[in-house]
């Protein structure tokens, strides 16, 4: 009896194995910008980075940032190294400042605005402020976020503060000079 059944055993055996192999399998909804727009700059108040990030810095960061923009990084490390090794007595590039927003100071708090999708990428406007000496500095950034490898990353910040002494236009900009 078992021998004739086998066959039939056999049977719903692989019609079930290959309903199972024919359903696709999807892959996990991708955050919104805002959520990644969040995420980045709640990493970057806590960690309250200036000049370039340190290694362990940049190790933290890495995960949100496009492989491009991770290399702009690295590539600053390198400039800055060997400004340091041939100008021992002088001040390297990207040694002060806040390199994430348009104030040299940098921001204590943020609030992330509606982003704007264009295909793969989005335009995330960010409100930031920074308190200190009794006074308070507002103005806005805009996250230039890509779609990469299933995950929004951070590709560049635009700077829109209005002031006569901030270091570039962009992120990209300002580790791209030295």
């Amino acid at each position: 009896m078992i021998v004739k059944s086998l066959p039939i055993l056999l049977a719903v055996f692989f019609a079930c194995a290959a309903t199972c192999v024919a359903q696709p399998v999807s892959p996990p909804p991708l955050p919104p910008p805002k959520a990644t727009a969040e995420e980045f700059y709640r990493t970057y108040i806590k960690l309250q980075i200036r000049g370039l990030p340190s290694d362990e810095e940049l190790k933290t960061l890495s995960p949100m940032l496009s492989p491009n923009l991770k290399l702009l990084f690295e590539n600053a490390a390198r400039v800055k190294a060997k400004y340091i090794r041939d100008n021992p007595d002088e001040k390297p590039p990207w040694h002060d400042g806040d390199l994430f927003t348009s104030l040299f100071e940098g921001a204590k708090s943020f609030k992330v605005g509606t982003p704007r999708m264009r295909g793969t990428r989005s335009e995330v406007p960010v409100e930031l402020a920074f308190s200190g000496d009794g006074a308070t500095t507002r103005w806005s950034d805009t996250l230039l976020l890509v779609r990469e490898k299933g995950r929004w990353k951070v590709w560049d910040i635009l700077f829109k503060g209005e002031w006569a002494f901030k270091q570039g236009n962009s992120l990209r900009g300002v580790l791209s000079s030295d």
